[in-house]
C-alpha cells in the first residue's frame, strides 16, 4: 500500500503542480482537470490493490517466450529494425531482468540457461545475417544465399558446410570474406547440441 501511494504522488503530484504560462484561471478547467486527476489516482491506487503482481516465475516465462519469439524473428529475416549491437544492449537488459525476476531468490538454472542460449543464438544470427548482407553481392551472392538457407536449418554441421563454402567462394573470386566466415562458425558453435550435466561428467570419465 506504501508503495501503491508512493508511484501515486510521483506522478500525479507533478500533474496537478505543473504550471502553465499563461495561466489560464479557468475555474471549469480547474475543477474538470482535478476531478479526472482524482479519479485516475483512485482507479490505479484500487488497480495496484486489487490485481495480483506478477510471481517472479511469471515474469521469467513471460520473458523467455519473448525471447524466443525474439529467436523466431531473427531466424526468419524479420527483426532488422535494430543493429546488432543495439539488440545485444537491448538483450543484456533481459537477461538482467529474469536473473532479477525472482529477487533475492536465485532462479533455476534450467531457466537462465535456456534463456542465455536464445539470447546467443538470436545474436549470432543477427551478426551472421550482417555480415552476409554485406558480402553477398556479385561473384559470393550464391554462396551468401546458401549460408541464410543454412541459418534458418538451426544446424550446427550444415552452418559450418555453408562457412566452408563461403570460403572456397571467396579464395576462388579473391575476396576476402573473413567476418562472415567467423559469424557463421561462431553461429554453428551458438546451435551446437547442448550437453546435459550427466553428459559432460560421463565425458570426463577416464
Amino acid at each position: 500500500m506504501l508503495s501503491s501511494i508512493g508511484r501515486l504522488v510521483l506522478v500525479f503530484t507533478l500533474v496537478v503542480l505543473a504550471p502553465t504560462n499563461p495561466q489560464s484561471y479557468d475555474p471549469e478547467v480547474f475543477l474538470v482537470t482535478s476531478l479526472f486527476v482524482c479519479l485516475s489516482s483512485t482507479l490505479v491506487f484500487a488497480a495496484q490493490l486489487l490485481l495480483p503482481p506478477l510471481s517472479g516465475d511469471r515474469r521469467v516465462r513471460l520473458l523467455l517466450g519473448e525471447a524466443r519469439r525474439e529467436l523466431s524473428r531473427a531466424d526468419g529475416g524479420r527483426a532488422r529494425h535494430l543493429a546488432p549491437e543495439e539488440a545485444a544492449f537491448r538483450d543484456a537488459a533481459r537477461i538482467e531482468q529474469i536473473l532479477t525476476a525472482n529477487g533475492p531468490s536465485a532462479i533455476d538454472d534450467q531457466m537462465a540457461g535456456t534463456a542465455m542460449r536464445c539470447f546467443d543464438q538470436a545474436a549470432a544470427l543477427r551478426r551472421c545475417r550482417a555480415e552476409l548482407d554485406r558480402v553477398g553481392q556479385g561473384p559470393l551472392a550464391v554462396a551468401a544465399q546458401a549460408a541464410r538457407e543454412a541459418l534458418t536449418r538451426r544446424n550446427s554441421g550444415v552452418i559450418l558446410a555453408a562457412a566452408e563454402a563461403l570460403h572456397q567462394s571467396a579464395a576462388r573470386s579473391d575476396l576476402s570474406a573473413s567476418a562472415a566466415i567467423a559469424a557463421l562458425i561462431a553461429a554453428s558453435v551458438a546451435f551446437a547440441p547442448s550437453q546435459s550435466p550427466a553428459d559432460s561428467s560421463q565425458g570426463k570419465r577416464p
